[in-house]
Formats: structure tokens, C-alpha cells, sequence
């Protein structure tokens, strides 16, 4: 929720690190936004979309993280730090062959900021499931992530911050987190994002334009949970994004028909599973394959699910 330490008779305050003082938005309601950061020009309609928008997703997700939001000017993606802080440029593009540049739509961009959530939220259930391994890990990105966010308000360089990072990263628990769970994180927020738009097609809506290359265009497909995914083009593209996108074909059938009460239930199996899956991971980091690991995971939300229905296998 937001803090009340940012309401300013009833307005949150909205920090940019381009000009010398904070700029308020009107941005009404409590939600997960503890911070809205511009490091380029402040667009306050912009801030008021996204933090509503995340807000409505917390209610629909089972655990509400706080987060700080650092939007920045143009970029062509958006990221979870692992600690507390979403990026996501105010003018998000998308790059065709030529390297010509398309802008996207604030709709895009409301579907990739809670993408983003989507490891905020598995994050919070990782921290406790996975505490012997990734406890100290998780402090301190949450630590990093709360510097971040002091030296965006006061405009300090973020070569300290890099420094830090860089020594974080020869850390055991950050190679053998980064060896074993990001495909896991990919997908449970790609499943958040579906099953809280209540789009099948959510992820390829939030990534695709007309021109992309035939590379991308093939990541960005395989990210549709309306589809019917194949290995041989997970093989292909060798990407966390993409890993475990059977799965994704499986969640599209089962999410077919379902309220938001039948939505958010599937969810909780989602996570449930992954979980499950995600630990037998870390017992073997790497040995098992993309095949192995999305039957395995198949497997684990079937014997989850209260109707039982058959796995049906894929190509």
C-alpha cells in the first residue's frame, strides 16, 4: 500500500530526478506503488495509469508486495530488479529489421508493468519457501533496490549501486538462482498478467508489432497462451521467456471459461506448482531438459487441479 508518508493532502508524491524539486500527481486509492520515480520528463497521467493499474492487480493476486516505480524515458523493455523496483520507460519501442523504431500503446505498457508485478509477487513466496537458499540473496537485492531509489531521488551516480551488483553476482546464491529459476519467474508472470486481463493472448498483445524479425516475432508467439506451442521452437529460441511455454498451451485450455474466482484459483495452483517444480530444480540444477522440465510441471498442476482432468500430451 502506499506509505502514508507520501500523501500530501491526499496526494502521492511523484519524485523526478530531472528537475530540482518533487512534482505531485494526483494519484488517489491505496495499492503496492510505495514510490513513482521519473528520471526523464514527469508524466503524471502516465503514473496515475500504471499505479491504478497495479493496484487493481494486486486485489486480484494472493499477496500485495510493495514496489517502487523508476520510469524512465525511452527503452525497449521493462524489468523487476529482484529487490523493489519495476523500470519501465515511458516510451517503451519496438525495433523491426531495419532498426526502425514503433512506439507502443499505454495498453502494452499497462500488461508489461504487471508482468513485472508478476516477479514481485513470486518473489514474496519464494522468500519464504526457498529461505535457506536465497534468504541473504534476497535481502540484499532488497537492499540494493532501497539505494537505488535514494540516489534516483537525489539524482547521485549509480556506479556504486553497479559495484555492489557486480560483487552480488559472484555470489553462489545469485548463480545457482540465476542457473535454476528464471524461467520459472517468466512464467508465473505471464500467467498473472493472462489470468488478471483475462486474456489468453495478454503476453503476445503487451510484445507484438507488425514488423518484428522473424527471431522475435517467434519469442514474442511463443509467450501466447492461446496457442499450441511445439519444442522445437522452444529448442530454437533458447530463452527463459520461452522455456516453459508447453505450459503456457496447457494454461491456456484450462483458463478457458473461468470467472475470477476460478482465475485467481488456477493461479494459486500455478504457483503452487512452480513452487514444487522449482525445488526439484535447485536438487539437480541444469540436468533436466526444456521437454522434462514442462512435462514434470504439466504433471504437477494436474495433480493439483480439484477436477483431475487427464495431461493431455504434446508435440
Amino acid at each position: 500500500m502506499f506509505k502514508k508518508s507520501l500523501f500530501i493532502v491526499g496526494l502521492a508524491l511523484i519524485w523526478s530526478s530531472g528537475g530540482q524539486a518533487a512534482q505531485e500527481c494526483r494519484i488517489e486509492g491505496d495499492g503496492p506503488v510505495k514510490d513513482v520515480l521519473f528520471t526523464a520528463q514527469v508524466n503524471c497521467h502516465l503514473a496515475e495509469i500504471l499505479a491504478k493499474t497495479l493496484q487493481k492487480a494486486a486485489l486480484f493476486s494472493p499477496r500485495q508486495p510493495d514496489i517502487s516505480l523508476i520510469i524512465g524515458d525511452k527503452a525497449g523493455n521493462a524489468s523487476f530488479d529482484n529487490g523493489s523496483v519495476i523500470r519501465i520507460p515511458q516510451f517503451m519501442f519496438f525495433t523491426d529489421r531495419a532498426g526502425n523504431t514503433f512506439p507502443a500503446s499505454s495498453d502494452q505498457l499497462e500488461k508489461v508493468v504487471v508482468h513485472e508485478y508478476g516477479h514481485a509477487v513470486l518473489k514474496e513466496l519464494w522468500k519464504r519457501e526457498f529461505a535457506q537458499e536465497f534468504a541473504t540473496l534476497f535481502a540484499d537485492l532488497e537492499s540494493l533496490s532501497s539505494i537505488v531509489v535514494e540516489n534516483t531521488k537525489k539524482k547521485i551516480s549509480g556506479r556504486g549501486v553497479r559495484q555492489r551488483g557486480q560483487q552480488l553476482a559472484m555470489s553462489e546464491a545469485y548463480s545457482l538462482f540465476y542457473k535454476t529459476l528464471p524461467a520459472y519467474s517468466e512464467l508465473y508472470a505471464d500467467t498473472l498478467t493472462v489470468l488478471y486481463f483475462a486474456e489468453s493472448g495478454a503476453m503476445f498483445q503487451a510484445l507484438h508489432f507488425a514488423h518484428l524479425s522473424e527471431e522475435k516475432s517467434l519469442g514474442v508467439e511463443l509467450r501466447d497462451f492461446s496457442k499450441q506451442h511445439d519444442l522445437r521452437s522452444i529448442e530454437k529460441t533458447n530463452d527463459a521467456h520461452t522455456r516453459l511455454s508447453l505450459v503456457r498451451s496447457y494454461l491456456g485450455r484450462m483458463m478457458q471459461n473461468l470467472d475470477k474466482e476460478g482465475r485467481q484459483a488456477l493461479l494459486a495452483r500455478v504457483e503452487q506448482a512452480i513452487t514444487l517444480a522449482a525445488r526439484e530444480e535447485l536438487r539437480s540444477p541444469g540436468q533436466t531438459s526444456a521437454l522434462g522440465e514442462n512435462l514434470r510441471l504439466i504433471e504437477l498442476l494436474q495433480n493439483l487441479d480439484p477436477a483431475n482432468r487427464p495431461l493431455e500430451m504434446m508435440e
